[in-house]
């Protein structure tokens, strides 16, 4: 109880003081507006603490509630993945067409661990058929080079047209 009657009358002087500097003229009503606003919103938190409960914790600010902080951590993760796999297929592109080796597709698998250790557990570079024979081989080393070792780098052959209307017909 002291403490919410102790909040509420320094949200009060924090108010009047704003107050006082605000100048009648121009946006003055507004930002008196906006002041008794403020204190309003901190006057009815603090006795909402009194009664149980908090009335600013019911606003959702798109995370999950951890110890009363709000975690990003996810979606901080999945926008890293993401941007990671885009420059990691720029640089394989680059390489690979240094080689005059230009695949149909790469995807890049990434995982993120306790959102510290990023880790590219495969790279597969998808041709259509007369490049898989021609340039898988050397596609494969020359992407492997750009992730190390302990990344596996595989080539598939995209299904032609004629394949794919086969697999769905069949």
């Amino acid at each position: 109880m002291r403490e919410a009657l102790l909040n509420i009358c320094t949200a009060a002087v924090v108010c009047g003081i704003f107050r006082m500097l605000v100048p009648d003229k121009g946006t003055g009503s507004q930002v008196k507006l906006l002041i008794s606003c403020f204190f309003i919103i901190a006057a009815a938190n603090a006795l909402s603490g009194i009664v149980g409960g908090d009335l600013l914790a019911d606003i959702d600010l798109g995370g999950e509630y951890e110890n009363g902080y709000v975690d990003f951590s996810r979606e901080t993760q999945e926008m890293t993945a993401e941007e990671t796999a885009l420059r990691l297929k720029r640089i394989i592109s680059e390489k690979l067409a240094e080689k005059n080796i230009y695949p149909e597709k790469i995807y890049i698998d990434i995982n993120i661990t306790d959102g510290e250790s990023i880790s590219i557990s495969e790279v597969k570079l998808v041709f259509d058929r007369a490049s898989y024979e021609l340039y898988a081989e050397r596609a494969v080393l020359e992407a492997g080079k750009c992730v190390g070792r302990d990344t596996r780098v595989s080539a598939e052959i995209i299904a032609s047209q004629r394949e794919r209307r086969a697999v769905r017909v069949g």
